[in-house]
């Protein structure tokens, strides 16, 4: 409830504390949804770096579980997170290995109808990636084919993203048109819009309008977006976009003074986007940094080991050298014993 309200402090409280009551009374089935709720509120929160380490931890989870819906769905946020960061192609990668693994997989691991979600979902994080990879062709194909599964499926909510992410991939291949009809059709669905929905939609029409060159149209759909949703401090990151059509916009329009704040709050949200970077990277170099230190500690062990082998080695040949000195020793005493009889 708090995290639909973005009171993020007080969502940020009770999942932190949801986590701590599922681990302590070792309430295992909860372990992962636990996790994942505390990395969608750092997620919305903006602290991604936060929310990444959540979801490696639901992976680990996942893999522990063999269950590979868990381990799609941490996969999924981990490659978005990689994706806003830049790492598009280690995002894409990591999707398309995993379509390889679950086509893979027979009927009695897991059913035709989980596959299905888990592909559907891959193929959707693999357009998003494209997307912001800014790559038109390939963001179009894979858009195309999720949408496609989407409106099969007949499901609401998943149609209208699947509209967005379409559009997009038609903006960058400066379809504006058909752009704009994907973003028409997605307001069929998955009703009523949020006020975070119709910020985001009032962009999409904005960026249409501006490839078009219609400056008053873009100007008029941001505004009314800004007024309809109140950006907060951790989200300002995520609004460079729209801050600066907005900027070119007014400047194509001559209204230089507007032109010059949307300009500022360019700059700030690049800046602010380049901290929230900078959480997504620490938190990729501690778990490298977590991974490292335990592959030096398992290599350690693998010495001493080894150490002890070779010192129960090398006693173990002492003992039999000493033992083949004594049979040796007798074997003499012994022939000259019969050599003095003989």
């Amino acid at each position: 409830i708090y995290l639909q309200a973005t009171d993020f402090d007080k969502a940020t409280f009770y999942a932190e504390k949801l986590k701590k009551f599922a681990y302590e009374k070792k309430l295992q089935s909860f372990y992962f949804k636990s996790h994942q709720l505390l990395g969608n509120v750092y997620l919305q929160k903006g602290v991604l770096g936060k929310s990444l380490d959540e979801y490696n931890e639901c992976l680990a989870i996942g893999e522990a579980n063999e269950d590979m819906e868990e381990i799609q769905t941490a996969y999924f946020v981990i490659n978005l997170i990689e994706s806003i960061g830049g790492d598009y192609y280690s995002a894409i990668e990591t999707q398309k290995e995993l379509i390889t693994r679950v086509s893979s997989m027979d009927t009695e691991s897991i059913s035709e109808a989980q596959k299905e979600n888990i592909l559907f979902k891959a193929q959707a994080s693999i357009a998003d990636s494209y997307i912001k990879a800014k790559q038109g062709d390939s963001a179009f194909y894979y858009s195309s084919l999720v949408l496609t599964k989407a409106l099969e499926n007949k499901d609401s909510c998943f149609v209208k993203p699947m509209y967005w992410q379409l559009g997009q991939a038609e903006l960058l291949l400066k379809r504006y048109d058909a752009a704009k009809k994907s973003f028409d059709y997605s307001t069929r669905y998955c009703k009523p819009f949020s006020k975070y929905d119709s910020l985001l939609i009032g962009g999409f029409y904005a960026k249409v309008y501006a490839g078009k060159k219609d400056y008053k149209k873009t100007i008029s759909y941001l505004e009314e977006a800004f007024n309809t949703y109140e950006v907060s401090e951790p989200e300002e990151g995520f609004m460079d976009d729209f801050y600066k059509v907005l900027a070119i916009a007014y400047k194509e329009e001559g209204e230089l003074e507007k032109a010059s704040f949307y300009f500022e709050k360019y700059v700030h949200t690049t800046t602010e986007f380049s901290k929230i970077k900078d959480t997504i990277h620490t938190s990729i170099q501690n778990k490298e940094l977590k991974e490292f230190r335990s592959e030096l500690a398992e290599l350690k062990s693998e010495k001493e080991q080894q150490k002890g082998c070779l010192k129960y080695g090398a006693l173990g040949a002492t003992i039999i050298i000493l033992c083949l000195l004594f049979f040796l020793l007798r074997f003499y005493r012994d022939k000259k014993k019969n050599e003095e009889k003989f």
